[in-house]
């Protein structure tokens, strides 16, 4: 690999033995669209299954790309933390496996994605985003940005404004939140200032927290981080994105296509196609 390799990290738990094929999904959108040597790191648990595994290493070799895997066990790097905490809930462990890539990965820079999401655009652009020398690069999140204010009244509006409240308590005004489903990270900065270590100590510690990571996150880096294109990272459950054809789709929410049908469900079927996990659906 050369020195312009775009570096992903994702991380995932196959809990239920199928959300590997999702995460698959999204490796191949964003192989079959970037045209640069991409490295894979891809962080799991006990929980991939040595199938998987070598679906994944399929996937990657097709594309002549390079995979590494790096396995965490939660009992030992998150002790005392209950997957089924109020915190956690409907959260897997898998989302905080991020805090650790400063020790897992050394890479001068990575980017970070979902899984629930999948890429349908080079990557090129946002790689090569210039951080000004911030740590990090992200998308606001749109859902937050006056919620409050609207005084909506379905639950998911209700959920914004409750998120909107907690956020201002840390200090953090709701125009500069952003979600943290796309991160692109100065990994020499993050593990120069410790400031994955400072996220997960909050997590652990902080009970305002309602998305523990990504509130976090976003307290660890105020005032630090680059605002991204929101193509890199449409929120589908509040993004109308019928109209485009380009774009980072984030199946945010509890709607997802592999369970029901929504905006641009088609873009990770088709993705899906491409993978080993495709075989079994015919």
């Amino acid at each position: 690999m050369t020195e312009n390799t775009l570096s992903l990290a994702v991380a995932f738990r196959n809990q239920d033995g199928r959300y590997a094929r999702h995460a698959g999904a999204m490796v191949a959108s964003v192989l079959a669209n970037t045209k640069r040597p991409v490295r894979l790191h891809l962080l799991h648990d006990a929980t991939l299954t040595v199938e998987d595994a070598a679906r994944f290493q399929s996937l990657v070799a097709a594309y002549h790309q390079e995979l590494i895997l790096h396995a965490l066990e939660p009992s030992s790097c998150l002790p005392g933390m209950d997957e089924s905490s109020a915190i956690m809930r409907p959260l897997t462990f898998a989302t905080l496996y991020r805090l650790f890539l400063p020790q897992l990965v050394d890479e001068p820079r990575i980017l970070y994605m979902d899984t629930d999401l999948v890429a349908d655009l080079d990557l090129a652009e946002l790689w090569e985003t210039d951080l000004r020398g911030r740590p990090l690069g992200a998308v606001p999140d749109p859902c937050l940005s006056g919620a409050i204010g609207r005084k909506g009244t379905t639950p998911q509006q209700q959920w914004a404004a409750r998120v909107a409240r907690a956020s201002l308590s840390m200090g953090i005004p709701m125009s500069r939140y952003f979600n943290a489903g796309v991160l692109l990270l100065d990994m020499a900065a993050i593990r120069r200032d410790g400031d994955f270590d400072a996220a997960l100590q909050l997590v652990l510690s902080d009970p305002r927290l309602l998305h523990p990571d990504q509130d976090a996150l976003n307290k660890v880096f105020f005032g630090r981080s680059v605002v991204l294109p929101q193509k890199f990272n449409y929120l589908l459950h509040s993004s109308d994105v019928e109209h485009l054809t380009e774009g980072v789709w984030h199946y945010s929410g509890p709607r997802k296509p592999w369970n029901e049908e929504t905006p641009k469900a088609d873009r990770y079927r088709h993705y899906l196609s491409l993978t080993p996990w495709a075989e079994g659906d015919r």
